[in-house]
């Protein structure tokens, strides 16, 4: 029996430019080496059939398309006579998985997203996807404040074939803010605006644990948004937040918070005017208001004016079942006047 082998890193150079061996014609396609993996699963991803005629190029990509399951960690290809000879090397299957070190995380948790990873008891283990997850882990955790925090992974074989994955994890501490700056401010100063601020930078003391000086992503925010607000509520109809920089000292123990704003002009209320069928008289609707021409402008005011409006048509009007109602939009500013 005359078997010439071809191997991997041969047919992946086959996409160069270089010489190409003869085509021949697959009489019959024969597969070597699976213990675990079915036949099918190599013939299903595998898009050369008995019958086709293939060249040096060809059975690259083929090697490729199989590899790219990553059921394998080694693909030979190689030819007896016409029939070509799939010889491969299985990749372990994960007999144990163990996880430790874990507290702000339960272990139901983390095996539930381990497994929608591709990381579970009786699946195969790809390297790749450990260290995929290992990095995502590690990002879970600095979401929450947590910059220290380390996954270590390591990989024993049990017996041929079967290997055990270990995931021990130092969650770290929460870093403490130490400072948060606000840049670009004109008509506020820089304690006024901390003050909006949930979380809060050098605590005091003997009173420290009264603030909450412990960083997270979701809680900044939320500060943001606060911070958005607290400008809307005053007349600043243009505020910005132009960029917001976090950084960390290099033991990963304290952040740093500038936060980078575009005040804009402070704008007061011009005229104000109805559209549409109202169903109410004209000075109804404005006892409803919560605003009035010539006052600062002030988006959480106009929220419940609108909302009050909204709750009032929606009384007066009586649909019987089946019907829609179509409510009226509710005040416009028609004018902004700047101070």
């Amino acid at each position: 029996m005359n078997i010439k082998t071809l191997g991997l890193a041969a047919l992946l150079l086959a996409g160069s430019n270089t010489v190409l061996a003869e085509s021949f014609e697959v009489t019959d396609i024969r597969v070597e080496g699976l213990q675990r993996v079915s036949a099918a699963s190599v013939f299903n991803a595998f898009p050369v059939s008995a019958r086709d005629r293939v060249d040096d190029r060809e059975l690259a990509e083929a090697a490729r398309s199989l590899f790219a399951t990553g059921l394998f960690d080694d693909i030979q290809l190689a030819r007896d006579g016409d029939v070509l000879v799939i010889q491969v090397v299985e990749r372990p299957t994960i007999s144990r998985l163990n996880i430790s070190g874990n507290r702000q995380l339960s272990e139901d948790d983390l095996r539930r997203g381990l497994r929608e990873g591709g990381l579970a008891e009786g699946q195969v283990l790809q390297l790749s996807t450990l260290e995929e997850i290992q990095r995502e882990l590690e990002g879970v955790y600095q979401s929450q404040g947590r910059y220290s925090a380390r996954i270590e992974t390591s990989v024993r074989e049990i017996d041929e074939g079967r290997v055990q994955v270990d995931i021990d994890i130092n969650e770290g501490a929460v870093a403490k803010i130490r400072q948060i700056n606000v840049v670009g401010n004109r008509d506020f100063d820089d304690d006024e605006l901390r003050g909006v601020f949930e979380l809060s930078d050098r605590p005091g003391r003997f009173f420290g644990w009264f603030s909450r000086d412990e960083y997270s992503r979701e809680a900044l925010a939320g500060d943001l948004e606060r911070l958005r607000s607290f400008y809307l509520d005053r007349g600043y109809v243009n505020f910005a937040i132009t960029s917001t920089q976090v950084s960390i000292s290099p033991d990963k123990s304290r952040i740093f918070v500038t936060v980078n704003i575009d005040e804009g002009r402070q704008y007061r209320l011009g005229d104000i005017r109805f559209a549409g069928d109202m169903q109410i008289s004209e000075r109804e609707a404005r006892d409803l208001l919560q605003v009035e021409s010539g006052q600062i402008f002030s988006r959480s005011d106009v929220t419940a004016s609108t909302e009050a409006l909204r709750s009032r048509l929606g009384a007066e009007a009586s649909p019987s079942p089946g019907s829609r109602v179509c409510r009226s939009p509710v005040p416009m500013a028609r004018r902004w006047i700047s101070p």
